[in-house]
């Protein structure tokens, strides 16, 4: 039987999917705004399409990174043994992409960036930026009527998310900046993750409405699919992660040079 039969090969390969095609969007809605901040004819457009770019820039250089080098290696998982062979695509694939969460400095500079710069500018104008962009796209979904399940949900972690940026803060206004970028590179993952599930948010409203016009080869449905597994699936590791940012206790702190 062929493998897409068998449903962990289905799981792996709709993972894969929502991963790589979700960072497609996050970067092409990076592009879309470096666009609008250079061409809008409104110096108010301009700035706000400034602003935000300047918040997600660190999620768009670190996400497709971090988690395509994930889905690069469910793309080897897939192939079984024959994947890990030079004669497959994906075990080069695999080298080449981890090169990705460090030439455009690493993960952990673009978590200092995002929480210790990009958040908190023009008094926290940057958070409210990024968060005003996912209240936009919920708002877009629920005219469709479609989407209730999958609108509440990331209501639900847009909330958690604000919540854990506010502490975040507020412990950096304090505490000192070590406390607050303590856990930046925790505070890069959940942004990250829920902006990308906006964006399939987004792509799930436009593919509904494209459904609705025809849809025979069932593209619109595969994109409804994919950005429905990845908010049933990939959105609530935004939970764990707040709970990592909120973490008090900390052994990183604690742990004595000298057992290094």
């Amino acid at each position: 039987m062929p493998i897409i039969e068998h449903n962990d090969i289905k799981r792996m390969l709709l993972q894969h999917r929502a991963i790589s095609e979700g960072s497609l969007l996050l970067v092409a809605h990076a592009a879309k705004l470096a666009d609008l901040s250079e061409h809008e004819t409104s110096p108010e457009a301009k700035a706000k399409a400034k602003l935000l770019l300047d918040v997600i820039t660190p999620i768009a250089k670190s996400y497709p990174a971090e988690r395509g080098f994930f889905a690069n290696a469910l793309a080897v998982q897939v192939h079984g043994g024959y994947g890990y062979t030079s004669e497959y695509l994906p075990e080069a694939w695999l080298r080449d992409q981890k090169l990705n969460t460090l030439h455009e400095g690493t993960t952990g500079i673009q978590s200092i960036d995002l929480v210790g710069r990009k958040l908190a500018m023009g008094g926290g104008n940057g958070a409210r930026a990024f968060f005003e962009e996912v209240a936009a796209i919920i708002s877009r979904a629920e005219t469709t009527g479609a989407f209730g399940e999958d609108v509440a949900r990331l209501g639900r972690a847009t909330r958690t998310a604000q919540d854990t940026v506010m502490q975040t803060l507020t412990r950096g206004l304090e505490q000192g900046a070590d406390a607050m970028l303590l856990h930046s590179a925790d505070m890069l993952e959940l942004l990250s993750t829920l902006f990308v599930a906006a964006r399939w948010l987004d792509a799930m409203t436009v593919a509904h409405q494209g459904k609705k016009k025809g849809d025979p080869d069932g593209f619109y449905a595969a994109k409804i699919l994919t950005g429905r597994y990845f908010i049933r699936a990939e959105l609530p590791r935004v939970d764990t992660l707040a709970a990592e940012c909120a973490r008090t206790d900390l052994e990183i702190l604690e742990m004595p040079a000298e057992a290094w």
